[in-house]
Parts: structure tokens; sequence; C-alpha cells
């Protein structure tokens, strides 16, 4: 199991570090821009937009990560259960990283500080602390699956594919609505109906994704 997660990282480490890197430039153009003082413009938009932005990018990782990694990792003979256990390690890293990144975002502006919009904009971020994670594992396994279903029947991928961002889609929105309930920006998580929906489902997109990588991998044929 060691040998086949430092296989991964050996191989995954520019996408590991591709996340912070990429935050990094866009804060930069944010200060150079004048976004701190108040500007609108597409970098304001990018940083607004960027836990969603992870969550996509994680997505795409994930596509990548499984579906040229497993196979050369079963031709040099490493056991697919090793592979699996492996592949959960370097998941949870990536979601480590952007949720590591979503943290420093939401305070950020209220350190420097910024504007009153760019403060209020996130604490909207910071409504759901311990959501964010979850939601970024859940995205990345479904990812994993849908680059290993990819190699065998495009069409199906296809269909994983829209509805993996279908449900991105339902519980982003589902959170934004949530917050714009509150007026302080804050949500008791037991007291808001689209908190636990949006945890239910991601929590049940977690499980679904790992039984079923479980399964493909235990069956995949190495040709």
């Amino acid at each position: 199991m060691a040998k086949a997660l430092k296989y991964l990282l050996v191989t995954n480490w520019a996408a590991i570090v591709f996340l912070p890197a990429a935050v990094a430039v866009v804060l930069l153009a944010c200060i150079l821009t004048g976004v701190p003082a108040g500007a609108d413009n597409l970098f304001s938009t990018y940083f607004a937009s960027m836990p969603s932005l992870l969550i996509i990018v994680l997505f795409v990782f994930g596509c990548t990560l499984s579906s040229s990694t497993l196979h050369v990792a079963l031709s040099f003979g490493c056991r697919r259960k090793d592979y699996f256990l492996a592949l959960q390690g370097i998941v949870v890293i990536y979601a480590a990283v952007a949720w590591a990144i979503h943290l420093i975002l939401c305070r950020l502006p209220a350190l420097l500080p910024w504007t009153a919009n760019f403060q209020t904009m996130a604490r909207m971020l910071n409504t759901t602390f311990w959501l964010y994670p979850l939601l970024a594992l859940g995205m990345t396994f479904l990812g994993c699956l849908c680059g290993l279903v990819f190699t065998r029947s495009r069409r199906v991928a296809v269909l994983l594919y829209a509805l993996s961002f279908g449900v991105m889609i339902g519980v982003t929105t589902s959170l934004a609505i949530a917050w714009m309930g509150e007026p302080n920006g804050e949500i008791p998580p037991a007291q808001s109906p689209f908190i636990l929906a949006a945890a239910a489902i991601t929590v049940g997109i977690v499980i679904l994704a790992e039984v079923l990588l479980g399964r493909f991998i235990r069956r995949y044929c190495v040709k």
C-alpha cells in the first residue's frame, strides 16, 4: 500500500501543487488590480467563485488520476486492494489542500482588511465549515469513478459526468439558498433543511462512489 501511495504521489504531485499556485496567482491579480479597494473585475469574480472552482478542478483531477494510473499500477504488479487504499490517501490529500485554501479565502478579506462586500462574501463561503471537505471528497471520488468508467464505456461515462455536475450544482445552490435566508450569514445546521439535505446527498455520494470504485477496481482487467 505504501508503494502504491508513493507511486500516486510521484505521478500526481503537479496536480497537488497546482491548486495553491493557481489561487496565489488569482490573489496576486486581485491585489494588483485593486480588488481589495472595491474594484469589480474578472479577478474579483474568480475570487468569489474560487470554492466552487476548486471542487470542479478536484473532479477533473479525479478523472485523470484513476484513468491514467490504474492500468499502469496493475501492470507493474500492484495489488488491487493496495491501489484502492492508496487512492483513498491521495483523494484525502486533494480534499485537505482544497479545504485549507477554502479556509484561508474565507478569512483573508477580514484580515487584510478588504471591502465590506468581500467580507460578506467570505462569511458566506465559511457558512458550512464542515460540509466543504465532505463535498470535496465526494466530487473527487466521483471524478475517479467517471475516469475509470470512461475507459470502458464512453456513453455511460458521459451520463455519469452530467449527473455529477448536476449533483454539485444542486448542493451548492442549496447552500446558497440557505445562507440567503439568514440575515447574519450564520446557519445552525440542525435548523436548516437545505444544509441537512446537502449533507445527506454528499454523504450518499461519498458512500456510493466508494462502493462502485471498489467494485470496479476489483473487476478491472489489464489488457
